[in-house]
């Protein structure tokens, strides 16, 4: 299977993932932000990983590499801050804690969902690494600026999405279902190929 093949159907089985949950397994918007945020979570560990094998082919150095890491890592953490700053603008009265717990011991097949989820996105990740970085040794060619950028360009645009999300909130007042159906639909795109990749010498 091809590089292209195998992300368009990585691409459709997460995005199916959060519309099961809101459709079948009674999943509020609360939960699926935690799937992506957990998603998220992933993404920024391959993408050490993939800083490590930039540096490890002699193409970075660690001293710079580290900058990187952590500009990226309070990026995500921004993102999150917004996405959590429009829930409770949304509903003051959500109780994130609770939420959160609710999500990870929330039952299917007669285990927690948490236990099923977080290794299913771990594998995917890292499959996904293997695949597109690791097989084709993309670290060979994708710079440690240009890999970083793409992330740190990610966050931006979530947290962008995020506020133009709050802004049709506060004005056209939509149901839940328009924000999970937009969600899903925005961040399948975004992972697509329509999108630029890192910059490759």
């Amino acid at each position: 299977m091809s590089p292209a093949k195998a992300r368009l159907i990585q691409i459709l089985l997460e995005s199916a993932i959060p519309l099961l949950g809101f459709y079948l397994w009674d999943w509020n918007l609360y939960f699926i932000l935690l799937f992506y945020m957990m998603d998220m979570l992933a993404d920024e560990s391959i993408t050490t990983l993939k800083a490590r094998d930039i540096v490890k082919v002699g193409r970075a150095q660690w001293s710079n590499t580290v900058y990187w890491i952590f500009a990226s890592l309070i990026s995500m953490i921004i993102a999150f801050g917004a996405i959590h700053f429009a829930l409770f603008w949304m509903n003051s009265q959500m109780d994130f804690k609770a939420e959160l717990i609710r999500f990870w011991t929330y039952k299917e097949l007669g285990l927690e969902q948490g236990y099923l989820l977080l290794p299913l996105v771990i594998f995917a990740a890292y499959q996904k690494y293997k695949m597109e970085f690791k097989r084709t040794k993309a670290y060979l060619k994708i710079e440690l600026f240009g890999l970083y950028l793409a992330q740190l360009m990610s966050y931006v645009m979530i947290v962008v999405f995020t506020m133009l999300l709050l802004a049709i909130a506060a004005l056209f007042h939509p149901d839940e279902q328009f924000f999970v159906l937009a969600i899903v639909i925005v961040i399948a795109l975004y992972k697509s190929p329509l999108f630029s990749k890192p910059k490759r010498k």
